[in-house]
């Protein structure tokens, strides 16, 4: 469980499936306005986005 300096909340979990996935939860508030935030949760393998890095996530994530 990890605080971001902006005080959103990421929690990740090992996935008990035994196929070694995470799940990554975090809260999101995508509009302006009195609308609550949303939850969001992901699944992923850690060579699924080792894969993404290597073909193009390298180029995307490194740009400014």
């Amino acid at each position: 469980m990890v605080y971001a300096s902006d005080g959103r909340l990421v929690v990740v979990f090992r996935d008990t499936a035994g196929d070694f996935a995470l799940v990554a939860t975090n809260d999101i508030k995508y509009q302006a306005g009195p609308e609550k935030h949303s939850v969001v949760s992901t699944r992923f393998k850690l060579n699924e986005t080792d894969e993404m890095w290597q073909t193009d996530g390298r180029a995307s994530l490194t740009k400014e």
